[in-house]
C-alpha cells in the first residue's frame, strides 16, 4: 500500500509477491487478482505516499499529511472490500452460492460500507453524537463477523438493525434541527 509508482507498475510488483501466496491459500485466480489490484490502487490514498492527497493538497493550498490523513479516514471502508470480495463472491459475480446468501451478502457488505464509513467520518444527515458512533462502529463489526463467519444469519439482521436505529435516530436529529432552524426568535416548539 505505499508504492509510490503508477498504478499498473505497482500492481506487477504486488501481484508478484502476493498472488502466489492467496492462490496457496485457495482463492480463486481472479479474487487473488482483484484483491492484489484493490490494495495497489489505495496507495494513492493512504499515507506516506497518497499521490491523489498530494494533488488535492496543493489544489487547495492545504498541508499534505493532514489532507493525506483525511483522505485515508474518509477512504477507510475501502479497505474491506478486498475481504468483502473473498467473503461474499458474488461482489465478484460469482452467483454459485445459494440466492438467499447472496442477497444477505451484498446487503451486509453495502451496510458494513455505510456503518464504518459513516461511523469513521462522523457524520450522516447531522453530525454523529459518541452513542451514534458507537452503533454505526458495532453495526459495521457485528456485518463483518456475520460476512466472516456466515452461519447464522441472524447476526447480519442485527447488524441491520442497528443501521436502521442509526438512521431513525438521525431522521428525528434532522427533523429536530431543522424546525429549530426555522423558528423565529420569540417562538416555541409545537408539542407532539
Amino acid at each position: 500500500m505505499g508504492c509510490g509508482v503508477p498504478a499498473s507498475a505497482g500492481y506487477i510488483i504486488v501481484a508478484v509477491v502476493i498472488i502466489p501466496i492467496m492462490l496457496r491459500l485457495g482463492l480463486p485466480l481472479l479474487t487473488a487478482h482483484f484483491f492484489a489490484a484493490w490494495y495497489t490502487v489505495f496507495a494513492f490514498l493512504t499515507p506516506p505516499v497518497a499521490l491523489a492527497a498530494l494533488f488535492a493538497s496543493q489544489m487547495a493550498g492545504t498541508n499534505y499529511m493532514k489532507t493525506a490523513v483525511e483522505s485515508a479516514k474518509v477512504g477507510i471502508a475501502g479497505f474491506l472490500v478486498p475481504f468483502m470480495m473473498v467473503w461474499v463472491p458474488a461482489v465478484l459475480l460469482d452467483f454459485s452460492a445459494p440466492a438467499i446468501s447472496i442477497i444477505v451478502g451484498l446487503i451486509a457488505c453495502i451496510g458494513l460500507l455505510f456503518g464504518l464509513q459513516v461511523g469513521f467520518v462522523g457524520y450522516f444527515l447531522t453530525n454523529l453524537s459518541i452513542p451514534e458512533r458507537v452503533i454505526s462502529f458495532a453495526s459495521a463489526i457485528i456485518l463483518i463477523l456475520s460476512l466472516h463467519f456466515g452461519v447464522d444469519y441472524i447476526w447480519a439482521f442485527i447488524g441491520f438493525g442497528g443501521l436502521a436505529l442509526l438512521i431513525l435516530l438521525q431522521i428525528a436529529r434532522n427533523r429536530r434541527s431543522s424546525a429549530t432552524a426555522s423558528l423565529s426568535p420569540g417562538d416555541t416548539l409545537p408539542s407532539t
